[in-house]
């Protein structure tokens, strides 16, 4: 696949999970696709590496967690061969009536035109904050 393809392919993912559009973002992986979150896994349960199948499961337990409209917006994209750069914001209302709001940086890697692995660094503060999560 081109770069271009494979960045249009990123853009449908984070449309996808910020729907919680698990089957969408799900045919878009391979079935062996990793998403590592930024953090310590001991201090913030999100944080480390999930398999497809775990993140699937994690956002099946996401519906509850933000009212309606939660939206990602893109600010920037880098696509390279079989990796794609994505910068991004997010906003909406969390469950806990905070307003979570955060930057992201995505790096996509692709095999045979499907994501094979998503590196997502964001601000776990402000994860931590929102969601009430003792540190």
């Amino acid at each position: 696949m081109s770069a271009n393809q494979n960045r249009q392919t990123a853009l449908d993912f984070i449309a996808a999970l910020a729907d919680l559009d698990v089957p969408r973002f799900g045919a878009l992986m391979t079935d062996d696709a990793t998403y590592w979150i930024n953090g310590k896994p001991d201090r913030l349960p999100i944080a480390g590496t999930m398999t497809k199948a775990k993140l699937i499961e994690f956002i099946e337990g996401s519906s509850g967690k933000f009212e309606p409209g939660f939206a990602i917006n893109v600010q920037g994209t880098t696509a390279e061969g079989d990796r794609v750069a994505v910068e991004a914001e997010s906003d909406g209302m969390a469950f806990t009536g905070k307003r979570y709001t955060t930057t992201y940086h995505f790096l996509f890697t692709f095999r045979n035109g499907k994501i094979s692995g998503i590196r997502e660094h964001l601000d776990t503060l402000h994860v931590a904050d929102t969601f009430n999560v003792p540190l």
